[in-house]
């Protein structure tokens, strides 16, 4: 993300040797992402599938909308999930498995939705079959 700007919504997405899984939501989601927006992956340390979790920070590395990190330790599926919360900067998030493609088309409504009714603690988000993406 841009560091002249905080993002106002982050999607999350907590993964562990999924590289191929992670890195074909971030090309499917990426040209999606707003100005305003981050993605936001974070890598419990794994083993298996490293080389496109190495293509993942690569393209971090030249995309201010995507950041990386890869935890020093395997913290577990409920420390790489409180790390979605620990390492957003934004108002807003969305946590997605890295087997899932969140519906990019009603993210926009939904923040809208959110900043109207300051009562909102949670929203589902919603997940769909995408044209040309496999499971």
């Amino acid at each position: 993300m841009n560091n002249d700007k905080k993002p106002i919504f982050t999607i999350c997405i907590p993964t562990f040797n999924r590289g191929k899984k992670a890195l074909n939501l971030i090309e499917t989601i990426l040209p999606y992402i707003q100005n305003n927006w981050e993605i936001l992956l974070l890598n419990n340390n794994s083993d298996n599938e490293v080389e496109e979790y190495d293509k993942i920070e690569e393209i971090s590395n030249d995309n201010k909308y995507l950041r990386y990190v890869k935890h020093d330790v395997n913290r577990q599926f409920h420390g790489n999930f409180l790390a979605c919360f620990e390492e957003s900067k934004s108002k807003y998030i969305m946590i997605v498995s890295d087997e899932d493609f969140p519906n990019m088309n009603i993210i926009q409504s939904a923040i809208e939705y959110i900043e109207k009714n300051t009562k909102v603690g949670i929203l589902r988000g919603s997940i769909q079959p995408m044209d040309g993406v496999e499971a």
